[in-house]
């Protein structure tokens, strides 16, 4: 016998490959075009929706062995993979793509593996006979597409599709995941629903700073999000970390273009000093910004000429502040050489807002024996810079 897997409408997603994660666009009627089944029980069926080619159904179905329709994830397991910051903005339209499919019976537990070949995880499901119950994300290598559970030895393999030699970083390859007592250890970070049940969105963290209560974080994102360039509001108390907030930086209502946050530091009035790393060749500023608690800029400074003429596009990392008032200083890590730095040395730059002073010394990075070394964050305490 066979049956249609049919379509899903969906609603509350994102669709857009745009440089920002916004859920708040609809498909209806996509096709689920299943790329991997697997048997529940003897009456069941759980299918993958990869809906590669017209869909984008982003999810997984259960069926009766008639064919009818007993459980639709829709966006739901979507919801996961973002909240874990594994969203993939490059490929919207077609959501998180789930590739593979694997059931197993750990335990009591009747668990579904459905992985996310675009999201490159692998979400865990409790089967309950009705809803499954969602139980965690587990990181994967890129592209997860084939799973074998060996339940004789609380074990899960998956084999990831993609490599990442052409920079140098792992080829495809097997992973090994063993079930064991206790919380889980991914993810570390994770953040909250909006109001309307949405993710909140968020990825490529760049920057980080304390807040002004013990456990109180704030992050931004680099340009990867072009388009919703974000600070983030984050509560390390607990575990894993929860983002509570998201502020889109905007110039004139709108959200900022031609920006790369790399580094953040309160101003001790509710906004934010930015260190923004430009590019010259993609018209991206090398700057400070300064923003309110809305996220408005409301103060950019430019590096002066006598750094420009030696610029490259290894800018600023991490920035700080010494000093309060009148006597406030911002220092800066630049990542890399620039044109005018002998080998081996990068700039710390200091500018005094009040004064509009600029001021560096070179500071000497660590010799490594392949790839290259750089500076990121820095951060000042107790009367002294940490790098």
């Amino acid at each position: 016998t066979h049956f249609s897997a049919g379509s899903a409408t969906l609603d509350k997603i994102d669709t857009k490959k745009n440089g920002a994660l916004s859920f708040d666009g609809k498909m209806e009627n996509v096709a689920r075009e299943p790329d991997a089944v697997k048997w529940l029980d003897n009456d069941r069926l759980v299918v993958a929706n990869e809906g590669d080619y017209k869909g984008g159904s982003r999810g997984f179905t259960i069926f009766s062995k008639k064919g009818e329709v007993l459980y639709e994830s829709g966006p739901s397991f979507e919801y996961e993979v973002a909240n874990a910051g594994h969203y993939p903005d490059d490929r919207n339209k077609k959501g998180v793509e789930p590739e593979g499919l694997e059931t197993g019976t750990f335990g009591e537990d009747r668990l579904i593996f459905v992985a996310s070949e675009r999201g490159s995880v692998v979400g865990v499901y409790k089967d309950t006979g009705a809803e499954p119950q969602f139980v965690q994300i587990l990181p994967s290598g890129i592209g997860p597409e084939g799973l074998v559970a060996i339940p004789s030895r609380n074990l899960l393999v998956t084999a990831n599709e993609a490599d990442l030699v052409e920079d140098g970083l792992a080829r495809s390859h097997v992973m090994i995941y063993e079930r064991s007592e206790g919380p889980a250890t991914y993810p570390m970070i994770t953040a909250k629903l909006t109001a309307d049940g949405t993710p909140l969105g968020w990825g490529a963290l760049s920057a980080l700073a304390a807040g002004d209560t013990a456990g109180k974080l704030f992050a931004a994102s680099d340009s990867f999000y072009a388009n919703a360039p974000s600070i983030f509001e984050i509560d390390a108390t607990q575990t894993p970390a929860l983002i509570t907030g998201k502020t889109i930086v905007t110039r004139g209502g709108h959200p900022a273009q031609k920006l790369d946050i790399e580094g953040i530091v309160a101003d001790g009035e509710g906004g934010f000093w930015l260190a923004n790393e430009g590019d010259p060749a993609k018209l991206v500023p090398h700057a400070i910004l300064h923003v309110n608690n809305k996220g408005e800029i409301k103060q950019e400074i430019g590096f002066p000429m006598e750094l420009l003429a030696h610029q490259t596009r290894f800018g600023l990392e991490g920035i700080t502040a010494i000093g309060e008032g009148d006597d406030l200083t911002l220092v800066m890590a630049v990542q890399r050489e620039w044109a005018d730095d002998p080998k081996g040395q990068v700039k710390l730059l200091a500018y005094k807002p009040k004064a509009k002073e600029w001021s560096a010394v070179r500071y000497p990075l660590e010799a490594t024996e392949a790839g290259w070394m750089g500076l990121s964050e820095i951060t000042a305490h107790d009367g002294k810079l940490y790098i």
